[in-house]
């Protein structure tokens, strides 16, 4: 995430999820900060995310009749 212009300001433990295997669980949790554009948090991983896969070519369909 680095790479695409993510800092983390802190780097939590993780608790027990409910029915999840803890062996598949990550050991912590990275609490980013702001982007650029001031977004913060799960904001700006999907906002990094979405920019890298567009780049790369990926196409996004957000106009459909989903129910």
């Amino acid at each position: 995430m680095k790479e695409l212009g993510l800092t983390y300001e802190a780097v939590h433990g993780n608790g027990v999820v409910p029915n999840v295997d803890s062996s598949v669980i990550a050991p912590r949790i990275h609490l980013g900060g702001t982007d650029e554009n001031d977004l913060v948090y799960g904001q700006a991983h999907v906002a990094a995310l979405l920019k890298a896969a567009e780049e790369a070519g990926a196409a996004f369909v957000y106009d459909t009749a989903a129910k």
